[in-house]
């Protein structure tokens, strides 16, 4: 959930285009975030070049996790996995839950 206040004149013309159209200030409001939410990320999170490398993965990691909802358990698979590094029984790297 989300509240903002945004100016007067905005606000006035996100009034008139749902009397028009029949639809909410909402579903205005939340087009035009939708539509520049990448430019938004660029502007003011730090440039890739900036980030170590560990940053890097994490941020990808996340944005890859909010597109699909895939993601690791660390308790079943992730733990289990290293502990077996450097043993008889090495597992292999464990797959994506949905």
């Amino acid at each position: 959930m989300l509240a903002i206040r945004l100016p007067e004149d905005i606000e006035s013309r996100l009034e008139t285009m749902a009397k028009l159209t029949g639809r909410t200030k909402t579903f205005y409001a939340r087009e035009a975030l939708v539509a520049h939410l990448d430019e938004l990320e660029a502007r003011y999170l730090p440039k890739s070049d900036d980030l170590d490398d560990d940053l890097k993965d994490a941020l990808l990691s996340w944005k890859a996790f909010e597109e699909t909802g895939e993601q690791f358990d660390w308790d079943n698979q992730i733990k289990p996995w290293v502990e077996s590094w450097f043993t008889e029984d090495e597992k292999s790297a464990p797959e994506l839950n949905s």
